[in-house]
């Protein structure tokens, strides 16, 4: 009788361990935003700060409200500063350079990152969310498409030429992304 109590502890143990699932759509997201998921990643410099994090299905769905396709890694992308000054001014000092940093967001972001797993990747969709001001960060969606089912972990690269701060590198691990918790649709 006390094997069988061990067993269950066991049992019970093992299942708690395993990926959350969720019961509404607002708890996964926050899970997935948060530390605990492995889905955020971030890097810092000496004064700005560069947050990547990977949306599975079920959150792509509730951003961007069309159909998502099975062979896209979907991110977005994150810079604010770690100070109060406005973040696309930062470290400017002139109109000239202003307006050459709005360009760069709008046209050239998308040459700015990188993935390696089993393949070098560039991004197949970049796009600079237009900063009005509400926050103080700027926001990419950046989007990798796979020929397959990620076998090795995940690095995505940013080369930062907008604020010269570096490489940042983000790195995911295949397996999570492979098997992200499930949402219970009946629930949510």
């Amino acid at each position: 009788m006390a094997r069988l109590s061990y067993i269950s502890i066991f049992l019970s143990f093992f299942i708690s361990c395993g990926e959350p699932s969720f019961d509404s759509i607002e708890g996964y997201r926050d899970w997935v935003f948060s530390d605990d998921s492995g889905f955020l990643q971030i890097s810092k410099s000496e004064n700005m700060t560069f947050e990547l994090v990977y949306l599975p299905a079920e959150i792509q769905s509730d951003f961007y409200n069309d159909s998502v396709v099975s062979n896209f890694l979907v991110f977005q992308f994150k810079i604010y500063p770690n100070n109060s000054e406005d973040v696309l001014k930062f470290g400017l000092e002139n109109k000239e350079e202003y307006k050459r940093r709005v360009s760069m967001l709008e046209y050239e972001m998308g040459d700015m990152f990188y993935a390696i797993s089993q393949d070098s990747l560039k991004p197949s969709f970049c796009h600079y969310e237009n900063y009005r001001g509400i926050k103080n960060e700027i926001l990419v969606h950046v989007h990798f498409t796979l020929n397959e089912k990620l076998k090795d972990n995940f690095q995505v690269y940013f080369k930062d030429t907008l604020f010269k701060t570096g490489v940042h590198e983000f790195q995911f691990d295949s397996k999570k992304i492979n098997n992200p918790p499930t949402l219970n649709k009946q629930a949510s």
